[in-house]
């Protein structure tokens, strides 16, 4: 008996025999997040890549890396959404909002980089957030 997973981001079919995926959920679990973490990894540089400011791209760069994985999974295994979101719709409206929010005059050319993080921190509450029920909110700040 085959299990057929079909992903959207990509129209990606992926097959798994059924008696393998009791034995190997694991690796199963491994496989299709490296698949999406690859189409979010592209989507991520590809945005940063069109910002002009080598120093805010490098800051960009790391910030993406610190919070985004942690925002995924919280949002993925802790927290109820009022309606669908897919991951890459969060990544979206985080990149939005990053580009309305990161202009030259909030963002001078010699800021400091705490506030790309602070601008950062605030898109992320909002990007991820935003589809959460708000009874969660206190368990959330516990």
């Amino acid at each position: 008996m085959l299990l057929s997973i079909q992903m959207s981001l990509e129209r990606i079919n992926v097959l798994f025999e059924v008696s393998y995926i009791q034995f190997d959920r694991k690796f199963t679990l491994i496989l299709i997040n490296s698949v999406t973490s690859q189409t979010f990894c592209r989507y991520i540089s590809s945005w940063i890549d069109t910002r002009e400011a080598q120093s805010e791209r490098a800051n960009l760069t790391i910030l993406f890396d610190k919070y985004v994985p942690a925002c995924l999974e919280a949002i993925r295994s802790r927290f109820k959404k009022i309606t669908p979101v897919a991951d890459i719709s969060h990544l979206q409206m985080l990149c939005n909002l990053l580009e309305c929010i990161l202009t030259p005059e909030n963002t001078p050319h010699d800021c400091p980089k705490e506030w790309y993080e602070l601008y950062f921190v605030f898109c992320c509450v909002w990007a991820f957030g935003g589809c959460l029920f708000q009874d969660q909110v206190s368990t959330a700040l516990v």
